[in-house]
């Protein structure tokens, strides 16, 4: 028979108090990684809204760019089809627009022209001055998506000198030797018209879009990535709070 004292059988109180403080210990650790947890998924939660959201603002751009181009080509037809000088004026303040030399309309995303064409008047109030590559920029292109940017642009500025060529013909205006419209003559309707619908104008045209569409891919493709990859994150962030 085990004749040891109750008392001795028992833990000592320095082993209890091991053991309580082991749980305190634990409990509090638990706790600490749950707050973290639930921090990082809270950040997550916001990273993958702002990823979103630049999502959405960077395939508006390139449409921006896209529309700038129609835009252009319909207020150049137009003004060689009426010779209504307020087209001209609409098409050199696109141009300005979209370098940065002149006020951007507030949400320039949206409708704005076709009211302006319509009523004559702005839907909207003008805003700063910012060039569509600045705002590229802004929304994290990246080098090689801005050198093919660059591209499509160059050959929209290409196109909107055939544009302006067209343009100057309506109102008897041609190039002289060093490319400037000094030369005058008979206006040719016939010429702008030819020169705005011509083989030449839609070949641009169609170079002008391939690179756009080229851009818009491959934004695309990247921002989506970046969101995947934010969810992927916050789904492991989720199983370890669980198991927290």
């Amino acid at each position: 028979m085990d004749e040891t004292p109750e008392a001795d059988r028992r833990p000592s109180w320095l082993a209890k108090k091991a053991i309580v403080v082991s749980l305190v210990v634990t409990l509090l650790a638990l706790l600490g990684g749950g707050l973290f947890t639930l921090n990082r998924g809270v950040a997550n939660s916001r990273a993958i809204a702002d990823a979103k959201l630049r999502r959405i603002e960077s395939l508006e751009l390139i449409d921006q760019l896209r529309r700038s181009s129609d835009e252009l080509t319909r207020m150049a037809r137009s003004y060689a089809v009426n010779g209504d000088p307020r087209f001209e004026e609409y098409f050199e303040r696109i141009l300005s627009i979209r370098k940065g030399e002149a006020p951007r309309p507030v949400d320039y995303d949206r409708v704005y022209w076709d009211h302006v064409v319509a009523g004559g008047s702005k839907p909207r109030a003008d805003g700063d001055p910012v060039s569509l590559s600045s705002l590229m920029e802004e929304a994290g292109f990246t080098s090689e998506e801005f050198a093919t940017l660059r591209k499509a642009a160059r050959r929209s500025d290409q196109l909107a000198v055939l544009e302006k060529r067209a343009m100057n013909a309506v109102k008897g205006l041609f190039e002289d030797d060093d490319g400037e419209f000094t030369r005058r003559g008979e206006p040719d309707l016939v010429q702008a018209r030819q020169l705005l619908h011509g083989d030449a104008y839609h070949d641009a045209k169609s170079e002008i879009m391939a690179l756009v569409d080229r851009v818009e891919e491959a934004v695309s493709k990247r921002t989506a990535d970046e969101v995947d990859s934010l969810i992927f994150d916050g789904r492991e962030l989720q199983v370890i709070g669980a198991v927290l």
